[in-house]
């Protein structure tokens, strides 16, 4: 057991300034009162410095891995290349179990491995001879497949690409009877302006003419306003042609939008009969096929000889792998970098499954396990500075790696886990 202890440096700095009720009143009526004495007064300057807070636990150096070496499986101990205190690599056989029995067992696997592979292959040699005799006739059928299934292709972006065309004159067509019928609605409203001015000149030529016969206006004035008046007709005159040209236009630009829509449906039927046309000749095409591929099965038995002597080549693949496994789990390696903390067993002895033949702890740094009272616990936060004291009394520094979230219920205190780098291997966990 080792003392530790936590310190942690606060800069901060403490000045005052004094100054009496007494003097003040002197400085603020120009000198001390009468009968009054000026308390003497002394200033220090504000200064920095540290204010260090100790926490002292005790606790244990222990190794972040502690590995347990056991074999998977039973067997009788050839080899222990280690003893306590030895160090290890990784990588490193440390203990080596008898590989007699699984030897043989992997060279038994081999040769039914090779065996299965010998008789698939004969297989393999019969079921080729049985197929040739067919083979060019599936290869006919299949080109016949390919060339129909091409002209569906063919047909099928032919139509795509007519409608595409038919369908853009369509939108065409509808943009000029949309811009045909504006025009329209434009000469319509023009109409009927100049008929509402007309209205208006004939009500001013009749006042003009009622004004003259009672003498109050001249005939010049009478005869400009009969004059307007006449303009004013030949301008209906021009807006009711325009609007008769706009409707012209307009059924014009429809009969083209009808003839549009026509075309476009016409396009589709011409060019779905292709379809079904390239689809009938595909559907013939893939029954000859299917007479061929038929055919070519002449002989099942050999397929079906092939998947089994295929599966056989399997399990004979995952005996091999099984007793590769066996092999190589007869040697126990070391998984890290450390030094052997127990031996437990001897060559010549039996190891089972789950029962520990060495044990290996990785010492490049170690932790110091220590708790704290869950009241100190807020002090401490990762990364924080610790002063450890061995037993002969030299002190090395770690940082703290972890602090419990959570205090022991029975003595509510919180376990600390600190950090220390042991790289000269002088410290034991």
């Amino acid at each position: 057991m080792w003392a530790w202890v936590l310190v942690v440096a606060l800069a901060g700095g403490v000045g005052w300034k004094y100054k009496s009720k007494v003097a003040a009143e002197a400085e603020t009526k120009g000198g001390p009162p009468k009968g009054a004495r000026t308390p003497t007064v002394e200033v220090t300057e504000a200064k920095t410095g540290e204010i260090v807070l100790k926490l002292s636990a005790s606790g244990a150096l222990e190794s972040p891995n502690r590995v347990e070496l056991a074999p998977r499986s039973s067997g009788q101990i050839a080899l222990i290349a280690v003893r306590e205190g030895d160090r290890v690599r990784a990588g490193q056989l440390l203990v080596q179990l008898d590989q007699s029995a699984s030897l043989a067992s992997l060279a038994n696997a081999k040769a039914g491995l090779a065996e299965a592979k010998s008789r698939l292959a004969q297989a393999k040699i019969q079921k080729t001879a049985t197929d040739s005799g067919v083979a060019g006739n599936l290869d006919q059928q299949n080109a016949g497949v390919t060339s129909a299934q091409n002209d569906l292709n063919l047909a099928t972006q032919n139509l795509r690409s007519q409608v595409e065309v038919a369908e853009a004159a369509v939108k065409v067509a509808e943009s000029r009877v949309g811009v045909s019928r504006a025009s329209l609605k434009s000469a319509e409203s023009a109409v009927a302006r100049e008929q509402a001015s007309l209205a208006n000149q004939k009500s001013i030529v009749e006042r003009q003419q009622n004004l003259f016969e009672k003498g109050f206006v001249s005939e010049q004035i009478l005869n400009n306003a009969t004059t307007a008046l006449e303009v004013q007709k030949r301008q209906v005159e021009v807006a009711n042609s325009a609007a008769e040209s706009a409707r012209q236009q307009v059924k014009l630009s429809e009969a083209d939008l009808g003839a549009a829509k026509a075309s476009l449906g016409q396009t589709r039927r011409v060019g779905q009969t292709a379809i079904a046309n390239a689809q009938a000749r595909l559907s013939q095409a893939k029954g000859s096929l299917r007479v061929a591929t038929g055919n070519s099965a002449q002989s099942p038995a050999f397929a079906e000889n092939i998947r089994a002597l295929a599966a056989a080549v399997s399990a004979a693949e995952a005996q091999v792998t099984t007793a590769e496994v066996a092999v190589r789990e007869a040697a126990l390696r070391s998984p890290v970098d450390g030094v052997v903390s127990a031996r437990s067993a001897d060559p010549g002895a039996l190891a089972s499954p789950g029962t520990p033949v060495l044990i290996v702890q990785s010492d490049g740094w170690l932790f110091f396990r220590a708790s704290l009272p869950v009241e100190n616990s807020g002090q401490v936060s990762t990364g924080f500075p610790v002063e450890i004291a061995l037993a002969s009394g030299e002190k090395i520094a770690g940082s703290v790696a972890s602090v419990a979230g959570v205090a022991d219920s029975a003595n509510r205190r919180v376990t600390v886990l600190v950090k220390v780098v042991n790289a000269s291997k002088n410290l034991k966990p």
